[in-house]
């Protein structure tokens, strides 16, 4: 076993295969890659034709991560469907749907 601390998550991913998270000294979770990248987290970034209303996107599981008048980035934990239903209530004019990353999936244990 060889530990290694890293904050080059892209690094991590292709040397290691199982990582610890430590927040404030402790470890708060140790699984493999496999388990990590398995979880079902989205990343969700939508430009509309207009103002959109951010209350509209404040749902469980579901964490607005950037926002500007005219566009957010949602980060979803879980079920996709009830954060992507909610597009339809405005006109796109881009989406862009993507597995999280192994950073994304890391910063939701340091939200917690």
């Amino acid at each position: 076993t060889v530990f290694m601390s890293s904050h080059n998550l892209h690094e991590v991913q292709k040397i290691c295969s199982r990582v610890g998270i430590i927040k404030q000294g402790e470890i708060i979770a140790e699984e493999s890659i496999e388990e990590l990248r398995g979880k079902k987290i989205y990343v969700v970034e939508a430009t509309f034709d207009g103002k959109m209303k951010r209350s509209d996107f404040e749902l469980d599981g579901t964490e607005v991560s950037k926002e500007s008048p005219e566009s957010l980035t949602l980060r979803i934990k879980g079920d996709i469907n009830p954060g992507i239903s909610k597009l339809h209530n405005y006109k796109l004019k881009d989406l862009e749907v993507s597995h999280a990353t192994l950073e994304d999936i890391f910063m939701t244990y340091y939200e917690r």
